[in-house]
Parts: structure tokens; sequence; C-alpha cells
């Protein structure tokens, strides 16, 4: 029996070691929203310099993060603070949004807990930090980020930020992509895998055999 528990223990203890804990990306920034209702990234009606600046969260594992108390970050302070019970489900966007009422249906958005992401246009970063203070992804940019459009994270999921317009008519998409590739399914490394088949066949040959 004891025998039974130990090696139980070890084949759960290499499964549990085989997941790998979700995280998210910033996957676009709009820093410099154009003029004229062309630059309503939120849909509420009213074009806003602050108001309409955005960044896209996406989630390219197979977990639901629950963000409760994750914060954003420029790179002088904290610009939004996420509420709780604010979830993000698997390969799906969330947007948070300087200011105003956004109007996007079918698309998770808020607006930052300080009214306002203060983003500079010409230089910047953007960093996602989860509960505990670490830093889960952050983006440096440059003037790229100053010419009317969105900075987006090319397609790819990990590429470098580039242009919207260089992967899209669109001039911003909050909440709609560009889509990163999402990830292929997950294979054990030959060495987890060969240590998994070894618990198991170490189970089967502890138990007790059968008397007929």
């Amino acid at each position: 029996m004891r025998l039974h528990f130990i090696l139980g223990a070890i084949l759960s203890s290499i499964i549990i070691a085989g997941r790998v804990e979700a995280s998210l990306l910033i996957t676009e920034i709009l820093a410099d929203p154009p003029t004229g209702l062309a630059g309503d990234a939120n849909h509420d009606g009213t074009r806003s310099s602050s108001g309409d600046e955005f960044v896209e969260l996406f989630n390219p594992d197979d977990l639901t993060v629950d963000l409760t108390g994750w914060t954003l970050a420029d790179a002088a302070e904290i610009r939004h603070t996420f509420a709780a019970g604010v979830v993000l489900d698997p390969y799906q966007y969330l947007v948070v949004f300087g200011a105003g009422t956004p109007d996007l249906p079918g698309i998770q958005a808020l607006t930052g807990s300080t009214g306002s992401l203060s983003l500079n246009n010409s230089a910047d970063s953007v960093s996602l930090f989860n509960a505990a203070g670490v830093l889960i992804d952050s983006v440096t940019y440059d003037d790229l980020a100053a010419q009317d459009q969105s900075i987006v994270r090319a397609p790819g999921g990990n590429g470098e930020f580039v242009l919207h317009t260089d992967v899209s008519p669109a001039i911003f998409s909050p909440g709609e992509g560009p889509v990163p590739q999402q990830p292929t399914a997950a294979v054990p490394e030959p060495v987890s895998a060969a240590s998994m088949f070894l618990g198991l066949s170490l189970l089967r040959a502890a138990r007790p055999k059968s008397r007929h």
C-alpha cells in the first residue's frame, strides 16, 4: 500500500509539472488616436486623445486567467488595476481603454481605473504585472507609435511590434486581432513522456496479482 502511495505521488507530480502556468500577451497598443471620429477607438461617439488610447491583451493559453489585482503600467506609474472578478478566457482578448464608455459588442473592454492611460506617443513602455507584482509581459516602443494608428504584435504571437497597417487595412482593431497563432497541442518532452511511462509501468507492477 505504501509503495502504491509513493508511486502515485510521483506520477501526479510529473503530470502537474508538465502544465505551464498561464501568461498573457500585450498584443496591441494605441498611443496616438488619429484626429476626428476616425480616432474613436472605443466607439462611444467621441474622439478623445486620452480616452481612446488602449492596450489589448490576449490569452494564448488553454487556462482561464483571473486578473484580480493585476496591473498595467507605463514607464511612469501604474495606470490600471484590474477589479475583482475580471477573468480572461483561453484565446480571448481584453481591451483596456483610457476612459469613455466603450461600445464594442462581443469584445471584453474596460476603462482605466485611474481615468487615463497617459501613453506617450513617441516613446514609452507598457508593462503587465500579476497580483503578486511579477512582470508578465512588457513592451517598449519609440516613435513608431506616433503615426495615427496602433502598433500591433506581428502575427504569430511572439513577434515584434509593427504598424497596424502593415498587417491589416484597418488603423486599429481593439479586441479583434490580428489573431496570434494559437499554440499547437502540448506534446510531453521526451524525458517527461519516459517518466510518465515508467511511473505507469511501476504502478502496474506493484498491483497485487489477482488470485484465481
